[in-house]
């Protein structure tokens, strides 16, 4: 039996998330299991890494669920904190690798064959914009919906390629959900780079210190500081989208 209103079992804490059916039917069909939830942005094959489970319902000998138990090293992808749908490969590839799910490898693969505007300074050429460690970057936006003053400055494009010549970082989609700072350095790298990296390779300790997330509160100025958290943390009431994938372990928590 459970609370129509709140979708959660009566014996469950409020700070567990609203219990999805595809659950229930597991934990009637699986007694006296732990059942794990599964991030939908992971899609890989076979057992998912520990930072993609969401948590674990407990199932009681009878069937109903009993326990909610909350994954610590859990992290949400694009899709579970709610993001818009990216709007170009390399604004896919970026919030795929800010958030762990996708190698950084893929964003440095997509840029490099890019074209992305910048703001045109007075002179000509991208103007640039000083880092908090006093180093010249050039944000660049992947498409328009990226470009937080398009209404009121003049915008050119370019190739990421020859951009990538002046030198400087290049700061892709500063006032985007996700946002990643690039050396010129690494873009050759991408054009030789072989087979595109799996998803079961990347994680979140594939996401260097240079990439982020973007909250209204930072400094379109300023790149990301090493010590900076790469995503916020979940809610302990996130509700995922769609249906989650599940799964059923036997006694105690994997």
């Amino acid at each position: 039996m459970t609370n129509s209103e709140t979708g959660r079992a009566p014996q469950l804490p409020p700070s567990a998330p609203p219990l999805p059916e595809e659950v229930r039917e597991a934990a009637r069909l699986a007694p006296d299991h732990w059942i794990g939830v599964v991030d939908p942005g992971w899609r890989a094959d076979g057992p998912p890494p520990r930072w993609a489970v969401v948590g674990e319902w407990r199932s009681g000998e009878t069937g109903e669920v009993e326990e909610w138990e909350p994954n610590d090293e859990y992290r949400p992808s694009p899709s579970a904190l709610g993001w818009a749908e990216p709007t170009d490969p390399v604004d896919e590839a970026v919030r795929l690798a800010v958030t762990g799910y996708g190698p950084v490898a893929d964003v440095l693969r997509a840029l490099a064959d890019a074209e992305v505007s910048f703001v045109r300074a007075p002179e000509g050429g991208p103007l640039a914009m000083t880092s908090p460690d006093g180093e010249p970057t050039i944000p660049v936006f992947t498409s328009r919906e990226h470009q937080p003053f398009s209404g009121s400055l003049v915008h050119d494009t370019l190739p990421v390629r020859e951009l990538a010549a002046y030198g400087m970082t290049l700061t892709v989609n500063p006032a985007g959900p996700a946002c990643m700072v690039v050396g010129a350095e690494e873009l050759p790298d991408a054009t030789r780079a072989g087979q595109p990296t799996s998803a079961r390779d990347a994680g979140p300790a594939d996401v260097p210190a240079t990439a982020r997330l973007f909250t209204p509160d930072d400094d379109l100025a300023a790149p990301t500081a090493p010590d900076v958290p790469l995503v916020s943390t979940a809610p302990d009431d996130l509700a995922l989208p769609g249906s989650p994938q599940i799964s059923a372990t036997e006694g105690s928590t994997a």
